[in-house]
């Protein structure tokens, strides 16, 4: 790891021309296409990092009409509404501590969520956890704390979501994967392997829930409480990069991404450009394709 450069993964997973570590104008809260006026968003893992300075920061800049936040501390809650308020002082800001691993408070959450607007429009699934390690070593319960965090609560917090959305207004959902989840990085094995099925879920809720975008994001290499040391200095991306592309997944530009994961240091101004290409070659999904039926489709695009 000590050999690679800085911007090694950045470059290396590439899947656009362009890439960026910080913020630019097609995912900047202030433009008016990325609008979130009127929706009621949904935050998990919002007490620190990424949830906190990105994702919670970026959709009251871009003026939500209500923002839940959620983490296991509330007097961090408070800090990041403090800082929301600060921001965009005409937007609601509901704090509740909800242990994503707790079925009852997830249900509490939106009992409230249903009294108060009826709906949510936008879910966040942010709330991650690396207690893991290889698994031929680590104990089982620090791995099964990985799943019980990453996978069992973002599939809980989905369901509860979608049971409030029904099947006629139109949803978004954006996972918080890892690039860690796609790329073989031996270590934190149970992390990468609830990233991966993070990514994977994404696919399955894009085609039985059609008026639901769901998409899984890879936000960076943003240096948090949960990043491994081998990592640190290689960790440059902003807290805004990451917030101002999940605003640009929430808006009806980005419905062609649906089922799909991208990273946050892809132009997203190019994918627009190549959504034609993604989408009829079923690109950025996690899917084997054997030789044959590769030939075969090329045969039939020679046609």
């Amino acid at each position: 790891m000590e050999e690679l450069p800085e911007d090694y993964y950045v470059n290396q997973f590439a899947f656009t021309n362009t890439l960026y570590r910080d913020i630019y104008p097609a995912i900047n809260p202030g433009n008016t296409n990325l609008s979130q006026k009127g929706k009621v968003v949904v935050i998990t893992g919002a007490s620190q990092g990424i949830g906190q300075k990105g994702f919670a920061t970026s959709f009251a800049k871009a003026g939500a009409k209500a923002l839940y936040l959620t983490g296991r501390s509330l007097a961090s809650l408070q800090e990041t509404k403090r800082l929301v308020i600060g921001l965009n002082p005409s937007v609601t800001v509901v704090t509740k501590a909800v242990d994503v691993q707790d079925g009852l408070q997830i249900k509490e959450l939106f009992d409230q969520i249903k009294l108060d607007y009826g709906k949510a429009d936008v879910l966040i699934n942010n709330a991650g956890c690396n207690r893991g390690g290889p698994l031929a070593t680590t104990p089982i319960s620090g791995i099964w704390g990985d799943f019980e965090v990453m996978v069992k609560g973002t599939m809980m917090m989905t369901q509860h979501f979608l049971n409030l959305l029904g099947g006629e207004s139109v949803g978004y959902i954006i996972n918080i994967t890892s690039a860690g989840g796609v790329f073989f990085t031996p270590g934190p094995d149970s992390y990468g392997m609830c990233k991966l099925l993070e990514l994977q879920m994404q696919r399955y809720l894009a085609a039985s829930s059609p008026n639901v975008i769901a998409t899984a994001l890879h936000p960076g290499a943003i240096l948090t409480n949960i990043t491994a040391p081998e990592f640190v200095r290689m960790s440059k991306d902003t807290f805004e990069l990451a917030g101002g592309t999940a605003l640009w997944l929430a808006t009806e530009e980005a419905r062609f991404m649906n089922g799909r994961y991208m990273s946050v240091n892809w132009s997203v101004d190019e994918l627009a450009q190549r959504q034609r290409e993604i989408i009829e070659n079923d690109l950025l999904t996690m899917e084997l394709k054997g030789v044959t039926a590769s030939r075969s489709q090329s045969s039939l695009g020679s046609n």
